[in-house]
């Protein structure tokens, strides 16, 4: 249900927004995350997350977005299941 409502309000035609771009998080503690969930690479998210301290909630210090936010801009379902799962461990 909330996959539908959170994918069904991102349209593809204004895509690329500028504020909601991975390499956004380039230069951070969070870089190699953002690599994986722009992939969708689930396996790989999870052997960040379970190697390494990352604070899931850091912004990007431009337009101060999330990993979450820049998944759901971005249509990609599994990495936002995977980023709502990791949020709510």
């Amino acid at each position: 249900m909330i996959n539908s409502i959170v994918f069904s309000s991102c349209s593809q035609d204004t895509l690329p927004d500028p504020r909601y771009r991975w390499d956004l998080f380039q230069n951070s503690p969070n870089w190699e995350l953002a690599k994986a969930a722009a992939q969708e690479d689930t396996s790989k998210f999870y052997e960040i997350l379970k190697n390494n301290k990352i604070n899931i909630n850091l912004q990007e210090p431009k337009f101060g977005r999330t990993l979450l936010l820049v998944s759901i801009a971005t249509a990609k379902e599994e990495s936002t299941e995977t980023l709502l799962k990791a949020v709510t461990d």
